[in-house]
């Protein structure tokens, strides 16, 4: 790896306090920070006498990190109730009875992009995923859901990853 980019690397680790760089080191989430960096991140913390302790070599944050912003979400949200105002009013004006199967499809398909929408957004506010498991409880779940869809997400970078309104993360190449 070239020498300048070790450096600016290294000024960026430097600049990061020791229980962040702690964290980095044992969340040891390899998508997000080069061999590199982790080596740097190693010699600081051995230069501020921290304990080497072991990383996590199974952590699911490496499967997944991600965030996603408000204006995506709530984008999604709207175009579902679209498709889904769409489905019923065929399903109304067909003489098919019952549940046709085509809603069982697309029922589970946005269930499954819910799931995925609700962690991502709770990654933005620097939530962690868990918290979908409100989205069961009655009312609460209507609270959450508004609050998703007006709380801005958290400005920077989070442990879930770099900030998806960011036009430039030209200093996330340094990791």
């Amino acid at each position: 790896m070239n020498t300048k980019l070790i450096a600016q690397i290294r000024k960026n680790m430097e600049s990061k306090k020791t229980a962040e760089l702690f964290q980095i080191w044992t969340v040891n989430d390899r998508n997000q920070y080069s061999d590199e960096a982790f080596e740097i991140i190693k010699s600081i913390l051995l230069e501020r006498e921290i304990t080497i302790p072991s990383q996590d070599s199974s952590s699911i944050i490496k499967q997944t990190s991600f965030r996603i912003k408000r204006r995506s979400f709530v984008f999604v949200y709207f175009f579902q109730i679209i498709i889904s105002i769409f489905i019923f009013s065929i399903h109304i004006k067909t003489p098919y009875e019952g549940i046709h199967p085509i809603s069982y499809v697309i029922g589970a398909v946005f269930f499954f992009l819910n799931i995925y929408m609700i962690i991502g957004r709770l990654h933005d506010i620097n939530r962690t995923g868990w918290w979908i498991l409100s989205m069961f409880i009655p009312l609460l779940n209507l609270i959450i859901l508004l609050f998703l869809c007006i709380l801005p997400g958290t400005k920077g970078e989070n442990i879930y990853g770099v900030d998806p309104r960011a036009r430039n993360n030209a200093d996330q190449l340094t990791k």
